[in-house]
């Protein structure tokens, strides 16, 4: 005999779904009694320009975290690596995009268990800190991004300076391109064969072109940096470090120095090489500028146009042997 079905009784429940596990590519969902990764980024507050963060797990990216939000992942059982990838705008720069990867964190995770890791922003636009929870076997493997060289070029000894500039110009990364454009400015000199030389400097100023591309908007802006006691300093240095690049887009910005007089005209004269290393690219950017009102800028214009192979450049330079601006009579004699 059939249980008679009470009326007006409503349908049962449904279980809550799932919500789906976060997966890596090639990495499966976690199951019950599975070793596993739970990561966790603690909430940042006030990191403006902050673009993304990405957590890479053997080196495949994970999907994303929220701010303040927890990840957990299905392993096998073993060692795996963690690594986050941050990218963002700094604050000088607001156009450039720059990239701040954490040390790397090597976990072992036994069958059967989970290792909690947190990951903490440690300063203003600087990495992320992971952190695996006590009684996880961990090791640190030194960071490759550019932080640790960033802060070598700084320290006392001027050799160690040098060698972090000389390995920051082999990255391609926007934040070294800004540490060496900053390190443009340092000024502090020791002696070779009688001649005062600024050792970090002149290393950041090939360590630039060694870079290239990557450089190129920050030296455009630091050689139009305002004329003062100081800057003339950067504007040459950035300009010799875009005549190792060659890159033709600089060229209006290095054109504005063939007038610059400070620095007993050796900006100028870095403008003038600056622009014939470029080539005979650059030549469109000049038209009409053999017109100028500064004899100086007809003179630069002469000089690169004559070592171009332009005869026209002949006659600028002979025009300014026969004015009476000075300092344009000495450039077309050098």
């Amino acid at each position: 005999m059939e249980t008679p079905v009470p009326e007006n009784v409503p349908p049962p429940i449904p279980p809550p779904a799932l919500e789906p596990p976060l997966l890596a590519p090639g990495i499966g969902p976690v199951s019950p009694g599975s070793a596993s990764i739970k990561i966790t980024l603690a909430e940042m507050k006030w990191l403006i320009g902050l673009k993304s963060i990405t957590f890479l797990l053997d080196g495949q990216p994970l999907s994303p975290i929220p701010n303040g939000g927890t990840g957990v992942f299905g392993v096998s059982p073993g060692r795996h690596t963690i690594q986050t990838i941050m990218k963002g705008s700094s604050w000088l720069h607001l156009f450039i995009t720059i990239t701040r990867r954490s040390a790397i964190l090597t976990v072992s995770v036994a069958p059967n268990t989970q290792v909690a890791v947190m990951a903490r922003h440690s300063r203003a636009w600087g990495n992320l800190e992971l952190r695996a929870a006590s009684g996880s076997e961990t090791t640190g493997t030194p960071a490759k991004g550019p932080e640790a060289l960033i802060r070598t070029l700084k320290v006392e000894n001027l050799e160690k300076a040098v060698r972090a500039a000389t390995a920051l110009g082999q990255m391609k990364d926007p934040g070294a391109a800004e540490a060496l454009v900053g390190a443009l400015e340092d000024d502090r000199r020791v002696v070779r064969g009688g001649v005062a030389v600024a050792l970090v400097a002149d290393a950041a100023v090939e360590a630039l072109g060694q870079m290239g591309e990557p450089a190129v908007d920050l030296l455009c802006h630091a050689v139009t940096r305002n004329k003062g006691s100081k800057d003339w300093l950067l504007r040459l240095r950035a300009c010799k470090a875009l005549g190792l690049i060659h890159s033709v887009r600089s060229t209006p910005y290095v054109i504005k120095l063939l007038a610059d007089r400070e620095g007993y005209g050796v900006i100028r004269d870095a403008a003038v090489k600056t622009i014939v290393n470029i080539g005979p690219a650059a030549l469109p950017y000049l038209l009409g500028l053999e017109n100028h009102e500064d004899a100086l800028v007809r003179t630069g214009v002469g000089q690169i146009r004559a070592t171009l192979g332009d005869s026209q450049g002949t006659k600028a330079l002979m025009d300014a042997l026969r004015g009476a601006d000075l300092a344009a009579k000495k450039a077309a004699i050098r």
